[in-house]
C-alpha cells in the first residue's frame, strides 16, 4: 500500500489545526465545568437530584470523540514537530493528558449511570470533585496554548523559516513511501529499543531541567495534600481541641444509646448518639449559631434534638444555644437518628459561613454502645453502685405509716407524730438503711421495684417509685398497691450501665 507522509499537509495546516483545537478546548471548559460543580454541589449538600438521562447531560458521548480528536491531532503535531526538531514537550504532556480525559469520560459516564442504584461515601465524592478539579483548570491552559498557536502564531518565531522560503517545504515532505500492512517483529523491536535508547538521551540532556520540574511537582503535590488534608479538609479525633473563633472544643467521649435516664426505651425505631463536649474559653457568655453542631452519620447530616434533653441531664448539662460560661464547661449534644448500623460518624463545628457556604471542621467519632449488664446484690449487706455505699438492714410494705419526730420552737421541743401517706392506689415501702448519711438523690434517680405477676416480671421503674419523706436513716417510698403481697419482691437499681437486682426478704 502506497501513502504520502503528512508533514507538508500538517505543516500547510498547522494554525487550522490549533484553532480546531481551540474550539474543542473551549467547549470542554464548559463540560468539565458541568461535572466540576455538580461534585462540588454533591459534597456541599451531601445529595443531589437523579432524573433520566443524567449520565448523557453530564457526560455528553460527543465529548468522547473530541478527545479521541485530540490524541489524534497531539500526535501527529508531536510527530511533526520531531521530525523539524521543534519543541515537543507540550505535545507530550497533550498526549497523555489526552489519554487521561478518555479514562475520565469512560469511567465517570460508568459513574453517573449508576447513580441511580449506587449511594458514595462524601470520601469518594470529594476525591472525584478534585480529580475533576484538577483537569478544569488544566484544560484552560491548553485553551491558552491552542489560541495562541492558532491565531497568534509567527512562524519565524519557532524557526519555520528553514522550510521552504518560509515553511522550507520540500519534496521529502510529501513524497510516496510504501506501508506494510504486516508487522516485522524484528523492526518493531529495533524501534523500541531506539526509543528507548533516545529517550535515556533525552533524559540525560534534560536532566537538570527534569530534576527542577520534578521538584516543583513533588513540592506541588505535598503542598496540596498537605493543605487540603492536615490544614482545611484535616479529620480530627476524640480528645483533639479544634479552635473556632477564638473558642477552643474538645469531644471528650461518644456514645449510643435507646434509653433514657430512667433506663427506659425512648423509641423502637430510632436511636441517639450522645456527645460530651468541653468548651474553653475565656468568654462569660457565648451565643451559638443555630448550626453550630451537626452529625454526618452514614453520609446524612442531623442537627441537636432539644427535645429530648430531660431524658439525657442525668449524663451532665444538655447543649443550649446560648450559654453563661465559667472558663471552663462541659455540656451533652443529643442527635437523634434512624436506628441504623452507624458505619462512619463525624461530629462538625462550624468554621465559618460566608455567602451561603458553610466550612466545617471534622472529628471522627469512635462511639460507645450502651449496654446493660445484671447484676445481683445480696441483702442486708454492704453495696457500692456508682460510688455510693449503703446498706438495707430491713423494709416494711404498708398501707400507710408513721414516724415520732421532734418540733423545736424557743428552746422548747414538743415530740409529734407526723403520719405517711402514699398516693392514690398506691402503698408505702419503708427502707431503713444501717446510717443516717443515705444518699437521697440516688434512690431518688435510680431505685425501682420488679415483682411476679402471672409468673411474669413487672418492672415499675424509678420514676413511677416516688421517695415521699425522711426519718433519719429511713425512707418512704410510695409504690403501686398490687405489689404487696407478691412473690419475688425485689429493688432494681438502673444505671446506664447496668442493671442491679436486691431481693426483699424478711430479717431473720
Amino acid at each position: 500500500m502506497i501513502l504520502r507522509k503528512p508533514y507538508a499537509f500538517l505543516i500547510k495546516y498547522f494554525k487550522i489545526i490549533h484553532i480546531i483545537l481551540f474550539l474543542i478546548f473551549t467547549y470542554l471548559v464548559f463540560e468539565l465545568r458541568n461535572i466540576y460543580m455538580f461534585f462540588v454541589n454533591y459534597v456541599k449538600n451531601n445529595n443531589f437530584t437523579y432524573f433520566d438521562g443524567i449520565a448523557n447531560k453530564y457526560m455528553n458521548p460527543l465529548v468522547f470523540f473530541m478527545i479521541i480528536l485530540i490524541i489524534a491531532f497531539a500526535i501527529s503535531v508531536y510527530e511533526l514537530m520531531k521530525k523539524k526538531e521543534k519543541p515537543i514537550l507540550f505535545y507530550q504532556i497533550l498526549i497523555v493528558y489526552g489519554f487521561i480525559l478518555l479514562a475520565f469520560w469512560i469511567y465517570f459516564r460508568s459513574f453517573f449511570s449508576s447513580l441511580e442504584k449506587t449511594t458514595y461515601d462524601s470520601l469518594t465524592i470529594i476525591i472525584y470533585r478534585d480529580i475533576t478539579a484538577f483537569l478544569y483548570y488544566l484544560n484552560y491552559f491548553y485553551v491558552g496554548f491552542a489560541f495562541i498557536r492558532g491565531f497568534g502564531f509567527d512562524i519565524k518565531k519557532f524557526s519555520f523559516d528553514k522550510d521552504k522560503k518560509e515553511l522550507h517545504l520540500d519534496e521529502s515532505d510529501s513524497e510516496e513511501y510504501e506501508l506494510n500492512i504486516g508487522v516485522d517483529r524484528d523492526n518493531v523491536t529495533n524501534y523500541i529499543r531506539r526509543e528507548k535508547r533516545e529517550f535515556r538521551y533525552y533524559l540525560k540532556e534534560n536532566a537538570s531541567i527534569l530534576i527542577v520540574l520534578l521538584i516543583i511537582a513533588i513540592a506541588g503535590v505535598s503542598y496540596f495534600v498537605y493543605s487540603k488534608f492536615f490544614v482545611k479538609e484535616k479529620i480530627y479525633q476524640e480528645q483533639e481541641v479544634v479552635t473556632s473563633n477564638n473558642i477552643n472544643y474538645r469531644v471528650n467521649s461518644s456514645m449510643i444509646t435507646n434509653l433514657d435516664k430512667y433506663s427506659e426505651e425512648i423509641s423502637n425505631n430510632n436511636m441517639f448518639l450522645v456527645v460530651n463536649v468541653t468548651l474553653m474559653t475565656d468568654y462569660e457568655k457565648v451565643n451559638f449559631d443555630d448550626e453550630m453542631f451537626r452529625v454526618n452519620i452514614n453520609d446524612k447530616y442531623y442537627y441537636p434534638s432539644f427535645s429530648y434533653d430531660n431524658l439525657f441531664d442525668d449524663l451532665g448539662n444538655t447543649y443550649k444555644t446560648s450559654y453563661s460560661l465559667e472558663k471552663n464547661n462541659n455540656f451533652v449534644i443529643i442527635f437523634k437518628y434512624p436506628k441504623e448500623e452507624i458505619k462512619k460518624a463525624f461530629f462538625e463545628i462550624l468554621k465559618s459561613k460566608n455567602n451561603g457556604v458553610y466550612q466545617f471542621d471534622k472529628i471522627l467519632l469512635t462511639p460507645v454502645i450502651q449496654k446493660q449488664e445484671k447484676n445481683k446484690l445480696n441483702y442486708n449487706e454492704e453495696n457500692t453502685i456508682n460510688n455510693v455505699s449503703f446498706q438495707i438492714i430491713n423494709y416494711k410494705i404498708e398501707d400507710e405509716t408513721s414516724f415520732e419526730y421532734e418540733n423545736c420552737y424557743d428552746g422548747v421541743c414538743t415530740k409529734l407524730n407526723k403520719l405517711v401517706l402514699p398516693k392514690l392506689n398506691e402503698k408505702i415501702l419503708s427502707l431503713q438503711f444501717n446510717s443516717e448519711n443515705i444518699n437521697k438523690t440516688f434512690f431518688e434517680d435510680y431505685l425501682g421495684i420488679k415483682y411476679k405477676y402471672s409468673n411474669k416480671d413487672v418492672i415499675i421503674s424509678s420514676k413511677d417509685v416516688k421517695l415521699i419523706n425522711q426519718n433519719k436513716n429511713i425512707l418512704y417510698f410510695s409504690i403501686p398497691k398490687n405489689s404487696n403481697g407478691l412473690e419475688g419482691i425485689e429493688l432494681v437499681i438502673r444505671t446506664r450501665e447496668n442493671e442491679y437486682s436486691i431481693e426483699l426478704r424478711e430479717n431473720e
